[in-house]
């Protein structure tokens, strides 16, 4: 009995012992091994997928294993393309994509320019609580593509259009482009495959017999019309 007792003492200090050992690696494993990213080590500044936004989004790169921070932008060769960053659970991902009809990307994001009346083309950006004075000026400063809203009012120009745009207004009954002097066309389009005008009054023709009078000239080029 005494032999068995022996044994048996010996056995249980052998399985105290080898689950010690087990316990101890699992452990070292346990503390060894990568642990997974959670949603909320991802975080993007514009809240998602939103191309009328700049973000900055940061979190995990599952290509390299770590930590990454990207920005939205846009495509160099294609105004209307933009790189766009988001989460997607931990991971950080992009898209290619077109921005909205009538959209282009400035600045990584898809924008529309604004004209009002009570604008300036020296210190504002275009925005739409800081929009430029006149419509020519906007014209110059878009990519092929863009879009201008003009805001209510009259506005007295000569504007010269040489790539495809659109030029709405706020309404034929609130949106005049007058003649800025006599003897001008009001408009003048050459070499632009496309140009949209809507939602505006042409006002200020002349009576027929030269280029003068002419309130809208077109010359190589298209246009699409919805204005009186």
């Amino acid at each position: 009995m005494a032999t068995a007792t022996k044994t048996k003492t010996i056995t249980e200090t052998h399985l105290l012992v080898a689950t010690a050992i087990l316990l101890s690696a699992a452990g070292l494993a346990f503390l060894i091994a990568p642990i997974s990213p959670t949603s909320s080590l991802c975080a993007d500044s514009d809240g998602g997928y939103n191309l009328a936004v700049k973000g900055t989004t940061k979190g995990y790169d599952a290509a390299t294993g770590k930590t990454v921070q990207r920005t939205d932008a846009c495509v160099s060769a294609k105004p209307t393309a933009i790189t766009e960053y988001s989460c997607k659970g931990s991971n950080v991902v992009s898209a290619n994509a077109s921005c909205p009809t009538g959209q282009v990307c400035s600045d990584g994001a898809c924008i529309v320019k604004y004209v009002a009346t009570w604008g300036n083309d020296t210190d504002n950006d275009g925005s739409s609580a800081r929009p430029w004075r006149t419509i020519q000026y906007a014209i110059d400063q878009l990519p092929a593509g863009g879009k201008i809203f003009v805001l209510e009012g009259r506005f007295n120009e000569q504007i010269r259009i040489s790539k495809s745009i659109t030029i709405e207004g706020a309404g034929t009954d609130k949106t005049t482009i007058a003649k800025a002097e006599e003897g001008s066309t009001i408009i003048e389009i050459a070499n632009a495959p496309h140009v949209i005008l809507q939602n505006l009054r042409i006002s200020g023709m002349e009576s027929p017999g030269s280029r003068a009078s002419e309130g809208i000239y077109v010359e190589n080029g298209s246009i699409t019309l919805s204005v009186i």
